[in-house]
């Protein structure tokens, strides 16, 4: 079986993919505002799925 901590860190790898690929396509920021956009998502994400397998 696979652990919730390997599922949380796929959950979380699959969120900043699809923010990367939506940003470099939607956006024209510059590197290192998609970079903290990105770093955002991230933690945003972590703290959700923190709260939801609790």
């Amino acid at each position: 079986m696979v652990s919730r901590e390997n599922q949380k860190l796929a959950a979380s790898a699959v969120v900043v993919l699809v923010a990367i690929v939506a940003l470099r396509a939607l956006t024209d920021f510059g590197l290192l505002s998609r970079f903290t956009i990105v770093v955002f998502v991230t933690i945003v994400t972590q703290s959700v799925f923190e709260r939801v397998y609790q």
